[in-house]
């Protein structure tokens, strides 16, 4: 992978829990809506390489 503009933050917690908070510059769709798929398609492997998995997600936006 190239280096982006879009960024974000992964918090890795001990019970195996993480949270991913995107923060400036996120990678919009049509009508300012976050772009869940480009985001998940790069953290997943990151969450892989660490013997991790995920079994379910969530996601808000707040305006």
């Amino acid at each position: 992978m190239g280096r982006y503009r879009h960024r974000g933050d992964l918090l890795i917690w001990a019970d195996g829990k993480f949270s991913f908070m995107i923060n400036k510059n996120r990678k919009r769709l049509i009508d300012n809506i976050t772009d869940v798929n480009w985001y998940l398609m790069r953290v997943i492997p990151v969450i892989r390489s660490l013997d991790l998995y995920i079994s379910e997600y969530t996601m808000e936006e707040i305006y």
